[in-house]
């Protein structure tokens, strides 16, 4: 539960800088996606989270056409800590199609709600 009140507080301040700075969402994405890090790094429930978060902001980028955002959102701080060990990435790729099917479900839903 707390990682989804850390989730939205980020989406929330990510949607504050891009409003008042004018920053184009990908500029914003690297840096949310570094803070999400950080958080499970050091006090989240781990790397499973954070990549369940991540592939739910990714699919919510991808559904909105902001293609620089996705890109901002691949898990690169994960990859620069296994020192881009693609082998040792494979373990990780489960919980980020839990996020990806997360957000898909969410973009469905909210279609399906606005019809």
């Amino acid at each position: 539960m707390l990682d989804l009140l850390v989730w939205l507080l980020l989406a929330g301040i990510g949607a504050l800088v891009v409003r008042r700075t004018r920053l184009p969402w990908a500029a914003a994405g690297v840096w949310l996606n570094l803070l999400w890090f950080c958080y499970h790094n050091e006090i989240g429930s781990g790397w499973v989270g954070y990549m369940r978060g991540l592939g739910l902001a990714f699919m919510l980028a991808a559904t909105q056409r902001q293609y620089g955002c996705c890109w901002a959102l691949t898990p690169w701080p994960l990859l620069m800590r296994l020192g881009f060990n693609l082998s040792a990435f494979v373990l990780y790729l489960p919980p980020w199609g839990d996020g990806l099917m997360a957000g898909a479900l969410v973009y469905l839903l909210v279609g399906w709600m606005r019809r």
